[in-house]
């Protein structure tokens, strides 16, 4: 706003009308929208408009009085209203302009008056000073007054025009807001739970006990969340024995029956290890009474049960939610077969915690089925009393999410955290709210504390490799 009051410019497209403004030009310039003070030509109009008037006023004051027209023996000079008008109105400049054309007219009449026969005729000895002086110290007077309004007006007018714009934008804002908000509820409707969510909740069945002699623990739970998050009405999951699905299931949702062998759906979910719906089979030679079986199969390659789907809604069958739905599937069988899948990365690495590695095994499967991204990121802090203030204030930083894996050696302190679903974008994101915490905290960025970070992506290489190279950065 101190820039508004500086400045004395009304920005482009404001709308003048001369009619308001200049009133006699009405009928000169009728379609001139333009502001008079950045209007190319203004001040002549106005100019042209202030002569008008006084002409005007000094050919009435030449009618009534022939013998003096400007009024100079008169006991109040009527005559310089008109200027001071023309000075109130449009300012000192065309004010001034006015009195020189009264000046310009008693010359005049002075060189005529023995023609006009004027009676006492002007001479140069009788040239009215105090009569001119006063009337133009009135207009500068005048003339400064409306100058002094005038570009207050101007800069009101800039403000205004810089809060309207403001306003249209907010607007706009919050329109583009009120829209999101309406596509976020209609995705809410169609997907209760994010996949972040669910992966969560399901990794909460990880540590289940299978020596009870339980083939599927924890299958109820997988079942709620998965039926929470694709809004599955009638379903249920059974174990699979020897490439044999057993028909009688170990946890179900609604009105949900055994499972029916010779279906096609279910034949194809066993021979192709993929999920299967309703579009993977011929409806003119074959019907199924499932809409969607996808199978639950680990890191390993072996189906370890299938999920089969009776009903659901009609617009949440799509491929979003199918490509949900092995994800889930898949994540979970990881975890039923989590010894196996982490054997290798602990053979290769005994120092990595458990937890670290099945969540690393999960993360690659799932960017090698549905290509979702997820990094990992290594904090190497220095072996120091500041280092360890870092280390730890770090570590209480971690996302519930994350996975961590935080250790310490002679040489420094490292931080190593997965984060899943994450590209590149929220890697950035990540490191800029760890430097933030720590300016805010201790008042030292990266460079200044000496904190290298290292940052390892998952993809085509094992996850034990990766892993590996990152360690290696860590160590050098």
């Amino acid at each position: 706003m101190k820039f508004l009051r500086k400045s004395a410019t009304v920005p482009e497209g404001t709308t003048f009308r001369p009619s308001r403004r200049y009133p006699l030009l009405r009928l000169i310039f009728p379609h001139n929208r333009r502001d008079p003070a950045t209007a190319p030509g203004a001040w002549i109009a106005g100019a042209v408009e202030g002569a008008i008037l006084c002409l005007l006023a000094l050919a009435f004051s030449a009618w009534v009085s022939p013998s003096d027209p400007l009024g100079v023996h008169r006991q109040f000079p009527w005559l310089w209203t008109a200027p001071i008008i023309v000075a109130m109105r449009y300012g000192t400049s065309t004010g001034i302009a006015t009195a020189i054309l009264l000046l310009c007219a008693w010359f005049v009449m002075h060189d005529l008056a023995p023609s006009l026969g004027l009676d006492p005729p002007f001479r140069p000895a009788d040239f009215p000073q105090s009569y001119f002086v006063g009337g133009v110290v009135w207009i500068l007077i005048c003339g400064q007054f409306s100058d002094v309004w005038s570009d207050r007006h101007r800069r009101i007018m800039a403000a205004n025009a810089y809060l309207n714009e403001r306003l249209q934008t907010v607007t706009r804002s919050h329109f583009l807001l009120r829209l999101s908000h309406e596509n976020l509820e209609r995705d809410m409707l169609s997907k209760p739970m994010t996949l972040r969510q669910s992966l969560v909740h399901l990794r909460e069945l990880t540590g289940m006990d299978r020596a009870r002699g339980d083939p599927m623990p924890g299958a109820s739970d997988f079942l709620k969340i998965i039926g929470q998050s694709c809004q599955l009405e009638i379903a249920s999951v059974h174990p699979v024995a020897d490439s044999t699905p057993v028909l009688l299931p170990a946890a179900s949702m609604g009105a949900a029956g055994d499972l029916k062998g010779d279906d096609p759906l279910v034949l194809a979910c066993i021979e192709q290890h993929k999920l299967a719906h309703v579009k993977n089979i011929d409806e003119a030679t074959q019907t199924s009474s499932y809409l969607v079986c996808a199978p639950l199969r680990a890191a390993s390659g072996r189906v370890l049960g299938i999920l089969a789907v009776e009903k659901m809604p009609f617009f949440a069958l799509n491929d979003d939610t199918l490509q949900l739905m092995a994800v889930l599937s898949g994540y979970y069988a990881d975890g039923l077969e989590q010894e196996y899948a982490v054997s290798g990365i602990l053979e290769r690495i005994p120092d990595c915690p458990h937890d670290f590695a099945l969540d690393l095994i999960r993360l690659c499967r799932i960017h090698n089925d549905a290509g979702i991204n997820s990094s990992m990121v290594a904090l190497v802090f220095n072996n120091n009393s500041v280092g360890l203030d870092l280390f730890e204030n770090v570590k209480r930083m971690k996302r519930s999410i994350d996975q961590c894996w935080a250790f310490s050696n002679d040489r420094h302190h490292v931080s190593i955290t997965l984060l899943p679903l994450s590209g590149r974008q929220a890697v950035e994101g990540y490191l800029l709210r760890i430097e933030h915490a720590l300016q805010n905290l201790f008042e030292k960025d990266f460079l200044m504390a000496r904190v290298a970070t290292h940052i390892g992506h998952l993809g085509a290489p094992p996850p034990a490799e990766t892993l590996e190279q990152l360690l290696k950065k860590c160590d050098a």
